[in-house]
Order: C-alpha cells, then sequence, then structure tokens
C-alpha cells in the first residue's frame, strides 16, 4: 500500500487535480443547497459544515453502540422485529411463495403511529443527515 501511495505520489499534477476535483465538488454543493434554502454563500457553507458534524457525531454514536453489548441489545430489540418483517415481505412474499405456489404472497404494510414510530427510531438510530437528503432528493425526484 505505501509502496502505491508513492508512486501515485510521484505522479505530476494528481494531488493538484484530487484538490481540484474536491474543490469543485464542494462548490457544487454549496451551490445547489443555497439555491436550494435560497440563502447566501456563506449560509450555505455553515449548513454544510453542520451537517458535516452532526454526520461525524451519528458516526461515533455508532461506534459507541459497536463497543457496548448493552446498547447492541437495545439497538437489535427496535431493529430486530423491522428487520424480520421485512425478510418476510421480500423474501417470503417475492420469493419463496412465487416459487413454490407461483402467486406472491401479501403482508399488509405497517402504517400509522406504528410505522412513524418505527420510521422515527430506526431513522435516528441508522440514518446520517447526508442519508436523509439523498433519500429527501430522491422523493422529491420521484414525485415531480
Amino acid at each position: 500500500m505505501t509502496f502505491l501511495l508513492t508512486f501515485l505520489g510521484m505522479i505530476p499534477g494528481l494531488a493538484s487535480a484530487a484538490q481540484f476535483i474536491v474543490g469543485k465538488w464542494m462548490d457544487s454543493k454549496v451551490q445547489m443547497y443555497a439555491t436550494k434554502w435560497n440563502v447566501t454563500k456563506d449560509v450555505a457553507i455553515s449548513a454544510i459544515n453542520a451537517e458535516e458534524a452532526n454526520n461525524k457525531t451519528k458516526v461515533a454514536w455508532l461506534g459507541a453502540v459497536a463497543n457496548s453489548r448493552f446498547l447492541q441489545v437495545i439497538v437489535g430489540g427496535f431493529a430486530g422485529p423491522w428487520i424480520i418483517y421485512g425478510w418476510k415481505v421480500i423474501v417470503w412474499d417475492n420469493i419463496v411463495h412465487k416459487f413454490f405456489w407461483g402467486t406472491f404472497g401479501f403482508t399488509p404494510p405497517i402504517g400509522g403511529e406504528v410505522g412513524t414510530w418505527a420510521g422515527i427510531i430506526l431513522g435516528g438510530i441508522f440514518v446520517t443527515s447526508t442519508g436523509m437528503n439523498v433519500a429527501n432528493a430522491i422523493i422529491n425526484r420521484r414525485d415531480k
């Protein structure tokens, strides 16, 4: 690995090209935020930095969960039923049932307050704000 990094460091202009690409990516992200929220460039940069800090906090929290058996049991207790439900919907209804009986199975969707709670709890545990923004962008694009 060290050899590869040393070799890549010898290629003239590679570091500046990478820095240019990252800079353009950040500039486009700032411009998209500023346009979407109708704010100034400085406000958009502050929002992006706050989002990054939030994501670092979420990653640190997930690291704490990974190092604690008690927290793993708590998170597993919340996530386990939804994982089993998802398995039943995907594997049983769409694969096994179709293969053996020739028709798709049906599992009613979870709705109401229980569905809302599930989204809030699991989103709070696993989803970073970047993930939420990506999901929001996909949903908004699908609506149009």
